[in-house]
């Protein structure tokens, strides 16, 4: 009898972070998927962006690709593990899952969206860090509230960060917070202090209230799936960090020293006007746009929405 029915992928486990620290990271990825046929041949998980990967025999190779083949751990048990290893020049940043394709041996095949992955609570970025890997056995530093179901900060709490996809609330104090939301729409308020605020992904609504407060964006943009509303944002207290592992365009910097966005790198207007306008503020809208052509020549994506005519400028951009 022919086989005519496509695979089931039943599982995808990533880590969330993969830490280099100057040298090649071996790391191990499991995925599952099962066929009532002639059983899976492999699944292709298709990332955002390229990453510099090494085999077991020392080559390496850059590829958006993470590949799990029937020949090196058989689906026969409905699981299939991988020792991936990324090089040491592999970009630090978050990469995202944009599918996963999987296909048997008679040729049946199945692609599964991000949608489709996120609905059944499945992790679908991880991000790498030229850092060191914290002990496992030391305890969040004090002061830190790990939540799936959203919090206000107590008054001694300094940082919050939410796990899962639910879509939740998470407030701040006087303290200068730092607080991290997850992959759900989230509502994150920062309350007094000087605050540091990331949406994650998801389409998340951001106040920073009072203090001088910085809001980071360091996921790929999507303007049905990932595009954040700032509500309040104050020119000449805020700041807007951008990750260059996403704004690949836009120059040097990190977390630890922030670079500031070179005024030729942005325009106000409702398109790139050169070569070099990466960053654009629709003022009439309160769009903000990433144009990675920074011609206009492409299509430019929207990370954010703030309040409409503010003096924003380049020196409320910085570069991490």
């Amino acid at each position: 009898m022919t086989d005519t029915t496509a695979p089931t992928l039943t599982s995808l486990n990533l880590p969330p972070v993969i830490y280099l620290r100057g040298n090649n990271r071996a790391v191990t990825l499991t995925v599952g998927a099962t066929d009532s046929g002639d059983g899976v041949q492999s699944v292709q998980v298709w990332l955002s962006d390229t990453v510099s990967q090494i085999g077991p025999d020392g080559l390496s190779w850059v590829s958006d690709t993470i590949y799990f083949d029937d020949r090196a751990d058989s689906f026969g048990d409905g699981r299939s593990s991988l020792e991936w290893t990324l090089s040491s020049s592999t970009d630090a940043g978050t990469y995202s899952v944009l599918s996963v394709y999987v296909i048997d041996k008679a040729g049946n095949e199945r692609t599964y969206a991000v949608d489709e992955l996120e609905a059944r609570g499945w992790r679908t970025s991880f991000r790498v860090l030229d850092d060191t890997a914290p002990n496992p056995s030391v305890p969040p530093p004090p002061g830190t509230v790990i939540t799936s179901t959203g919090a206000t900060l107590a008054d001694d709490m300094v940082n919050m960060t939410a796990t899962g996809k639910a879509n939740v609330a998470l407030t701040g104090n006087a303290l200068n917070n730092v607080i991290m939301g997850n992959s759900g729409k989230n509502v994150i308020r920062g309350g007094a202090g000087d605050d540091r605020l990331n949406g994650g992904l998801g389409n998340d609504t951001l106040f920073g209230e009072d203090g001088r407060d910085v809001f980071v964006f360091a996921t790929k943009p999507n303007k049905t799936t990932n595009l954040d509303k700032i509500s309040d944002f104050n020119v000449k207290d805020d700041s807007l960090y951008l990750d260059n592992a996403v704004f690949k365009k836009i120059g040097k910097g990190s977390e630890s020293k922030p670079g500031k966005l070179s005024k030729a790198f942005f325009v106000a207007g409702t398109k790139a006007k050169d070569a070099n306008d990466y960053v654009i503020y629709d003022k009439k809208k309160g769009a903000l746009f990433y144009d990675a052509d920074g011609s206009g020549g492409g299509a430019a994506v929207q990370f954010a929405t703030i309040s409409k005519n503010l003096k924003i400028a380049a020196a409320d951009f910085f570069v991490i």
